[in-house]
């Protein structure tokens, strides 16, 4: 018997912990919600919007003339509507026969866990609207998360994750297939795309062979101590066989925090080993993390690059049996999604070649900040990385593919990945 939706109950707001590799550490623990929507530097006021009128105001622009007159415009200081629904559709398709089973599961089972999620089903329709014995069928669900705040809040949870992943892997007997796709109605879509009339791609293979090694003190370092290891970093650049090298402590939102992230290019053929590395150094350390990067698959500026605040590097751990056409999928979204964010003023997506430490690392995605507050809040919240990108990640995702990454923030005072490419082309798109 199927559970009439008013009994299931209300939602209730859930504050969800970090993954437990590198989020949910036990030195530093950063939760899911704070690494979202903290904003550093920012004093901002709260924006607080009546959705009622956000609701009244559109229907009754579409009543009005029944034309479509552009989405409405949030607060300048909410761009994003952060405080506005989120909407997921599920659409599956079901096994000749198997129709009702699926529905009594998504009722008995999954209701129950989305509304612990704080998300509601906002309705299910039935393609054919009857059973078949002997054609697949359609099940079409629309759920609405509160707030895109709220689906954030929703991510992260190890125990929630784990069984929404039991969920679907219980449906799997009975479906041929299914998608998921994030959006909004007409009249709550944000233009927040940047402007890529100064952006440059560099299409020449870069000179020398890119390094990043995450260097962990043997003690923790008073300020100056930091300073000194910076600079030691940067004397490593006028090396024989090194181009150029930069490093930098992690930041308050990263993982591992107290350690170090540094940045070599070295001539194509010179030996950089950790020991070389860690000889340069004016303490005790050992490298956590050392990868080596093939040709960038996507670098590219926005000119002028300007100052920049701050580097980021996330290393992904990408699943190796979903295939060449799913990794592309994912590469060239990550390119799409630094080419949409205004902060970003160069970034790069490469293939990890080799690696030392306890992940094999597939990919590199770098990029640099004009502005520290540029994370977490308004990349997160930027609607391509939540509707598309995200996809990659998301654990309930049919797309997802990512199942370990690992992200550092260091501070920069000017762009170093604008120095390892020749930017020629400029892109129009």
């Amino acid at each position: 018997m199927l559970t009439p939706l008013d009994a299931l109950g209300k939602p209730s707001y859930l504050r969800l912990s970090g993954r437990e590799r590198y989020g949910g550490r036990t030195d530093r623990t950063i939760s899911y919600v704070e690494f979202m929507f903290m904003r550093p530097s920012r004093s901002d006021p709260e924006i607080t919007i009546n959705h009622d009128n956000v609701k009244e105001e559109a229907m009754g622009q579409n009543k009005s003339d029944n034309n479509w007159n552009g989405p409405l415009r949030y607060d300048a200081n909410d761009p994003f509507g952060e405080d506005h629904p989120v909407h997921i559709l599920d659409d599956i398709r079901v096994k000749p026969g198997c129709r009702d089973k699926v529905q009594a599961l998504l009722y008995s089972d999954y209701i129950p866990l989305a509304t612990e999620r704080g998300v509601e089903l906002a309705g299910l329709w039935l393609f054919p609207p009857f059973e078949q014995t002997d054609v697949p069928a359609d099940i079409v669900c629309m759920w609405e998360a509160s707030s895109l705040k709220r689906w954030w809040g929703i991510r992260g949870n190890a125990d929630i994750e784990g069984r929404l992943n039991a969920f679907w892997q219980k449906l799997e007997p009975y479906i041929l297939s299914r998608s998921q796709r994030l959006g909004r109605p007409p009249e709550m879509i944000t233009d927040v795309d940047a402007d890529r009339t100064d952006i440059a791609t560099s299409k020449l293979p870069i000179s020398g062979a890119r390094r990043i090694a995450i260097v962990k003190p043997a003690h923790e370092l008073t300020e100056s101590d930091r300073a000194d290891w910076i600079a030691a970093a940067a004397a490593f650049g006028q090396q024989p066989g090194v181009q150029t090298s930069e490093g930098g402590f992690h930041t308050a939102l990263s993982f591992l925090p107290g350690q170090m992230t540094w940045d070599v290019v070295a001539t194509s053929g010179a030996e950089v080993s950790e020991d070389r590395l860690l000889a340069q150094l004016p303490g005790p350390a050992q490298i956590s993390q050392y990868v080596t990067l093939g040709a960038p698959l996507d670098l590219g500026i926005r000119r002028p690059v300007g100052p920049v605040a701050m580097k980021r590097t996330v290393l992904l751990r990408v699943r190796d049996h979903d295939g060449d056409e799913a990794h592309g999928a994912l590469e060239k979204s990550l390119g799409e999604l630094a080419r949409r964010i205004e902060g970003i003023r160069a970034w790069s997506v490469s293939k990890v070649i080799a690696r030392r430490g306890e992940v094999a690392w597939t990919h590199c995605f770098e990029q640099e900040f004009s502005e520290e507050g540029w994370l977490p809040a308004p990349y997160f919240n930027n609607p391509y990385h939540w509707a598309v990108t995200d996809r990659f990640f998301a654990p309930e995702a049919p797309e997802l593919i990512v199942e370990e990454f690992l992200h550092t923030m260091r501070p920069a005072t000017a762009s170093y990945l604008s120095k390892i490419g020749e930017f020629e082309a400029v892109d129009r798109g």
